[in-house]
């Protein structure tokens, strides 16, 4: 077999994968990760079961695939909008607000998260840690950099950073009943920004950066 077969086979491997995981997504979306079976998935994806085993090897390793999927694409869109902007207080909004408006992109993730049922899974909260502590250290490099630039006055990185993206969590399961009204919502998620960055400036904040 040459190279330009292998590559071929490759290409058609990685776009088979990437099929049955956004299918078994809509499955998993619909009926849950407990009531989800092998079989329910290969039929979705009109293959043998056989087939869905040949690239992976359980239920729990695709939900795992789409959960580090979900995760995985959110980040990069949060790191590229905190990128395009300069001034720590634009770098807060813009994470704040492109965490909201992706959140409801990671449907598995979300239910995973809400489900208590699934704390028994390692692989699941493995997962959560690990979005947990991507989150974090987004928010204290942006923190660490207001601070070295002296347009934030914060005494201890490490407990704002938590607490900012505890309260972000609080908001969001505050907020969950109503994310269909788009309004209330960008109007709570603004009003929290201004307060959050109003305590954390130098000097008194009159407007957005």
């Amino acid at each position: 077999m040459n190279n330009e077969d292998c590559s071929e086979n490759q290409e058609q491997h990685s776009c088979n994968k990437a099929h049955i995981l956004k299918t078994a997504g809509d499955v998993f979306c619909q009926w849950g990760f407990r009531k989800t079976t092998m079989e329910m998935i290969a039929g979705a994806v009109n293959k043998a079961k056989s087939s869905i085993y040949y690239y992976f090897s359980s239920k729990e390793d695709i939900y795992k695939n789409i959960l580090e999927k979900e995760t995985e694409e959110m980040n990069q869109k949060l790191h590229r909008s905190v990128e395009q902007v300069e001034h720590p207080f634009d770098k807060l909004r813009v994470y704040i607000n492109t965490r909201f408006k992706e959140l409801k992109n990671l449907r598995n993730f979300q239910r995973a998260m809400r489900d208590q049922s699934l704390r028994e899974y390692t692989f699941i909260q493995r997962i959560a840690g690990k979005q947990v502590s991507w989150e974090l250290d987004t928010i204290k490099r942006i923190l660490v950099g207001g601070v070295r630039a002296g347009q934030l006055e914060i005494n201890n990185i490490e407990t704002t950073a938590s607490t900012i993206l505890l309260s972000l969590k609080g908001l969001e399961s505050s907020l969950e009943g109503i994310r269909e009204r788009i309004l209330d919502v960008k109007s709570q998620v603004d009003n929290f920004i201004d307060i959050l960055l109003k305590g954390l400036a130098k000097n008194p904040v009159t407007g957005s950066a």
